[in-house]
């Protein structure tokens, strides 16, 4: 007990006498007036590791301030290439497993993800006969453009056909002139005109490039996979106008989600049953790219929804159209796939018009807001300017009185 408690005291009376220490050295450098390193007291590498410790502190912290601002950018970015992957993920079961029978397992999928949050929210199915109808028509060509995107993966590049299904805005204005009755500018019929330009270097019809050197000739699926993929791009364009139409309704996505993939499920299954090609995936790849496929697609949406709650519509849409360059560098990677320098060159166009459609609408819109709080400037200077000729007129009538 003696030896433990002297042990005990000298411990104690070195830790008060680093105290001390540390009172005579901070009293020594306020009387001398000099920082620690310069009268000796801390290292020279020990200032230099605590200088480092704290630009290392401060490059962290900024990136991560850069990092929440632009959160939306990063939440598309990352959707375009899961959107990519699920696109090889439907590549590679080209010959093994029928295109329907992919778009039911995805819609299964789906429908798995959207139940706890319905039931959650508690969403309701109390809406009018024509909301239906609308819906109905925005689950149907919804369900058979999924099954043609997945066919069209199967026996043309997935970059070329993503490529020239970026057109769909194009026919989306198109349309909303023809259906909805919206204008249409003289710039969205040029860039109609480029993208349709894009659409054909993408494509290489063989009438149009059998005498061009360097291009091979495009076969027959090459060409049935251009054309689909432009119908394609027009089912897209349907569905927007669809639910543009849907949107005034005030119904729900989840709603709309779990509808569409009940339905999907029910054509899918259907289509497959009538064909018989129920088949079961293979053990290994298959069953992973075809559960794969499901769930990337899946995560994509729910990605999509978090970058549109933070940022503009035209800002995602203009980063979920990297989707295209991660599917040529993917396919490269993957399956050795090199595209030709026209079809290069052709989805850039696409891509291109895209942007400037974009632009267009940004700069309109702004205009419109511009314009919007004009008028209402000038209507609250002409409020005040009755209510003070009121209060004049009043004090006048006063005065005469």
């Amino acid at each position: 007990m003696a030896e433990t408690f002297e042990v005990h005291s000298q411990e104690m009376g070195e830790n008060n006498s680093a105290y001390r220490d540390d009172e005579i050295c901070t009293q020594i450098c306020d009387d001398v007036k000099g920082s620690p390193q310069e009268l000796g007291f801390v290292s020279e590498e020990d200032e230099l590791d605590g200088q480092k410790k704290i630009k290392k502190t401060m490059v962290h912290e900024s990136f991560i301030k850069v990092i929440s601002k632009q959160r939306a950018v990063l939440y598309a970015l990352i959707c375009a290439l899961i959107t990519a992957l699920a696109a090889m993920a439907a590549a590679s079961l080209s010959g093994s497993i029928d295109p329907n029978e992919i778009n039911f397992i995805r819609m299964f999928i789906q429908l798995l993800a959207c139940l706890p949050v319905a039931v959650n929210q508690r969403i309701h199915f109390r809406y009018s006969g024509s909301a239906y109808f609308l819906l109905l028509m925005r689950c149907v060509i919804g369900a058979f453009n999924s099954t043609l995107i997945f066919f069209i993966y199967q026996i043309i590049p997935v970059a070329n056909a993503k490529a020239i299904q970026y057109s769909a805005p194009i026919f989306a204005g198109l349309l909303g002139c023809i259906l909805l009755k919206e204008s249409c500018s003289f710039v969205e019929t040029i860039l109609s005109f480029v993208t349709l330009g894009g659409v054909i270097l993408v494509a290489q019809p063989p009438f149009l490039f059998e005498n061009v050197e360097s291009v091979e000739t495009v076969s027959e699926a090459g060409v049935l996979g251009s054309i689909l993929s432009l119908l394609s791009a027009f089912l897209s364009a349907l569905t927007f106008i669809v639910l543009r139409k849907l949107s005034t309704y005030r119904m729900p996505a989840i709603t709309i989600l779990t509808i569409y993939s009940i339905v999907g499920m029910i054509i899918s299954a259907t289509m497959t049953t009538a064909l018989r090609q129920w088949t079961v995936p293979g053990c290994g790849l298959d069953r992973f790219a075809l559960i794969g496929n499901g769930i990337l697609l899946v995560m994509t949406q729910a990605l999509e929804y978090l970058a549109l709650k933070i940022e503009r519509a035209s800002t995602v849409g203009l980063v979920l159209s990297s989707d295209v360059i991660f599917s040529f560098a993917l396919e490269f990677a993957i399956f050795g796939v090199v595209p030709n320098f026209l079809t290069v060159i052709g989805a850039l166009v696409i891509m291109a018009s895209l942007v400037g459609l974009t632009v267009k609408k940004l700069c309109t819109r702004e205009k419109e807001s511009e314009d919007y709080h004009e008028g209402e400037g000038e209507t609250n200077t002409t409020r005040t300017a009755s209510i003070r000729d009121q209060k004049n007129s009043t004090d006048e009538n006063k005065i005469k009185s």
